[in-house]
């Protein structure tokens, strides 16, 4: 639901509590190193919505839910300039540890 001031808010109406709707973006570039088999988070630092606030966007850069259950995850990245043999790729992590 948006209201009349773009306030978002997803409510199971049967089990009455508040769903997780987060939008985080980078506000800016940021560097990588190029070290193979390197995993490096993006700090997402810019929140654009956060419903329940479970996103930290000022320390950890880290999804906590409050709520457990199922999550869809939505991400991208843009490399404006490839070095060497640099390889990409986005993973998420479950509890410290890549997931599926």
């Amino acid at each position: 639901e948006i209201d009349g001031f773009d306030n978002v808010s997803w409510t199971d109406k049967k089990n009455n509590y508040s769903s997780s709707l987060v939008r985080v973006n980078r506000s800016g570039n940021e560097n990588f190193a190029t070290s193979w088999g390197i995993c490096q988070k993006i700090s997402f630092d810019s929140e654009v919505f956060d419903t329940n606030g479970e996103f930290d966007s000022t320390i950890n850069y880290r999804f906590t839910d409050a709520q457990a259950g199922f999550y869809k995850i939505n991400a991208s990245f843009y490399i404006l300039v490839q070095s060497g043999l640099s390889c990409y790729g986005i993973a998420t992590f479950l509890n410290g540890i890549i997931h599926e």
